[in-house]
């Protein structure tokens, strides 16, 4: 007896052909994968609407001053490094995210609140181009302490080249949307949309870790009750390794 499959079953099973025609992945990896690319997509989409923000503000504080500004991100990374390695040694790994990116909601959203109230702020704009360069770092570095996390060594080999790639398209799509948005609200305005995107980065990064604990995938799926290991630039190292 042959069962019918309905359209939208039809639909991803032939999505998965394909991808498994390109990428080496086995069938009980692709729902993982599929969800850590997403993830990687709306961190690149949110940091390239934030972007052209960034820029702005950098006209605004002043050619002559963005010397002082790369100074003060170099100082406030230096405080940042070990308080972010405070944060993941102490708090579970499926709070982790939601946590850290959290905060880069909350307080993007106070900028935004800021700019409302005064565009022409010297000191709102300096703060943001300094807050947005420290932003980059600590959302993309969290992304890999995940991924490392999450997949093992063989796995990542085969992988990392495809969920790397959603990052290229969320980096390709970031600018599309602020096109489209800058247009009908305005360039602060685009940080609520930013926003969305990280908000949407945290609940794809909770389905990936949900993904893995329902397979099996890795035996770091078993142990999310504890922190995660190592500091802001961990994942990366292990990424290299």
């Amino acid at each position: 007896m042959q069962i019918e499959l309905d359209p939208c079953q039809r639909s991803s099973s032939a999505l998965g052909r394909k991808i498994m025609s390109v990428v080496d992945i086995k069938p009980d990896e692709m729902r993982a994968a599929l969800l850590s690319f997403a993830y990687f997509f709306c961190l690149l989409c949110a940091y390239y609407i934030v972007r052209p923000v960034r820029d702005e503000m950098g006209v605004t504080v002043g050619k002559g001053s963005l010397k002082d500004l790369f100074t003060v991100v170099f100082l406030v990374m230096l405080a940042a490094v070990p308080l972010f390695g405070f944060i993941v040694s102490r708090v579970e790994k499926r709070h982790v995210v939601g946590v850290v990116y959290g905060f880069f909601i909350a307080t993007m959203l106070l900028f935004w609140l800021g700019l409302r109230a005064s565009p022409e702020s010297r000191v709102i704009a300096g703060s943001f181009f300094v807050w947005a360069s420290v932003f980059n770092l600590f959302v993309i570095s969290l992304f890999w302490s995940v991924m490392s996390d999450l997949w093992s060594s063989e796995q990542a080999k085969r992988l990392y080249g495809f969920i790397a790639a959603g990052g290229s398209v969320g980096a390709f799509a970031g600018p599309i949307v602020t096109q489209v948005f800058v247009r009908l609200i305005g360039p602060n305005n685009l940080l609520p949309v930013s926003a969305a995107f990280l908000v949407l980065a945290i609940l794809v990064a909770s389905a990936v870790r949900r993904s893995f604990a329902h397979s099996g995938l890795a035996a770091a799926a078993e142990s999310s009750s504890r922190p995660i290991a190592g500091g802001v630039l961990d994942g990366a190292v292990r990424v290299w390794q």
